[in-house]
């Protein structure tokens, strides 16, 4: 059985559990908190890269996330930074998905075996 494409979003949303998202999603509140408290800039910076998994369908997918925030109007910024890593699996074109892009159905496969005896 073939399983369903995920779109960017889902494979953004699964990675590291969700909390990759979840950390961008809470870095741009506190950045548009900040920067319109403070009247000064905040930057979000995102790098994603790539490396191939031996001989697989895989690469490695290392994300880095860092946020500068104000912190006052006269005094400095706040900076977090956050990376981490996990393999996806590439298809056809370069579509990335965190699940095999064909995998067989296991528990029918178990049972036909076992119907079988």
């Amino acid at each position: 059985m073939a399983q369903e494409k995920q779109s960017l979003t889902d494979v953004l949303q699964e990675l590291n559990g969700g909390v990759f998202l979840q950390s961008i999603e809470r870095g741009m509140r506190d950045a548009a908190a900040n920067s319109t408290t403070h009247r000064k800039a905040a930057s979000i910076s995102i790098k994603f890269s790539m490396k191939p998994i031996g001989d697989s369908n895989q690469v490695e997918l290392s994300y880095f996330l860092e946020t500068s925030i104000p912190t006052s109007k006269n005094k400095g910024v706040m900076i977090e930074r956050g990376e981490a890593s996990q393999p996806v699996y590439v298809g056809v074109g370069g579509m990335i998905s965190t699940f095999p892009w064909q995998s067989g159905d296991l528990l029918k496969e178990i049972e036909g075996k076992t119907n079988e005896r």
